[in-house]
C-alpha cells in the first residue's frame, strides 16, 4: 500500500478518536454561534419519563357531590341566603313529605322507593313549607355503610310548600342502606331515614 494512502487513512482514523457517540435516544441541540466550542451542549433525552400528570381534585373515594334538583322559584346561589346560625325568633321550618324515588317528573316524584338497587339512583324529593321570612338551607347527606357519599345544600325559598331535591347513585356493590340526613341552617335535625338496598 502506498505511503499516502497510509498517512490519509491513519489522519482519518486519528481525527474520529476522542468524539463520544451521542446515548442512544439523545438528540444533540445545534450549538449556537455565542457558544464557545468547548462549552457543553445540552442534549435533550426522550427516555426521561415525563412530568407526572398533577392529582385530581378529588379522589375516587372522597365523598362526590352531585347537582340538586330545580327548586319551585328562584334558587338562592350564595350561602349568604341561609339564616346565620342562633338566628333569634326564627320559625322553623317544616316538613311537608320527603320521598325516596327513581325520578323526578314535572318537579314531583316520579315514584316511591321501599327499596333501592345496587348500581341505581336515588333522589330525595323534598316538599317543604318555609314561614320563616327569610330564605332558608338545608344539608342534605347521603351515606351508605356510614360513609359519606353525597352532600348537597339546598336553598328554601319563602313558600308554602316548596320543592326541592338532591340525589345519590349507588355503587353495583352496595349491599348496606343508603342513609339520609337533613340538616338546617340551625344545625337542627329535620330528617333522617334509612332505605335499605336489595340485590336484584
Amino acid at each position: 500500500m502506498p505511503m499516502s494512502t497510509t498517512l490519509i487513512i491513519l489522519a482519518l482514523i486519528l481525527g474520529g478518536c476522542g468524539k463520544e457517540d451521542p446515548a442512544p435516544g439523545a438528540v444533540t441541540a445545534p450549538r449556537p454561534s455565542s457558544v464557545p466550542d468547548d462549552e457543553p451542549v445540552k442534549t435533550v433525552d426522550d427516555t426521561v419519563p415525563a412530568p407526572a400528570a398533577e392529582p385530581s381534585a378529588r379522589g375516587s373515594d372522597e365523598p362526590v357531590e352531585e347537582d340538586p334538583g330545580e327548586d319551585d322559584d328562584e334558587v338562592a346561589e350564595e350561602d349568604d341566603d341561609c339564616a346565620p346560625k342562633g338566628t333569634a325568633d326564627l320559625k322553623p321550618m317544616q316538613v311537608l313529605a320527603i320521598t325516596f324515588t327513581s325520578g323526578i317528573e314535572g318537579k314531583d316524584p316520579a315514584d316511591k322507593l321501599n327499596i333501592a338497587r345496587p348500581g341505581q339512583r336515588v333522589y330525595a324529593h323534598l316538599k317543604m313549607r318555609n314561614r320563616s321570612g327569610r330564605k332558608r338551607c338545608l344539608d342534605v347527606t347521603f351515606r351508605v355503610g356510614g360513609k359519606k357519599r353525597t352532600k348537597v345544600r339546598l336553598k328554601i325559598g319563602e313558600s308554602w310548600s316548596w320543592r326541592t331535591w338532591a340525589y345519590n347513585t349507588l355503587r353495583p356493590d352496595d349491599r348496606q342502606p343508603l342513609e339520609l340526613t337533613i340538616v338546617d341552617d340551625q344545625g337542627a335535625l329535620v330528617f333522617h331515614k334509612k332505605l335499605p338496598v336489595v340485590p336484584e
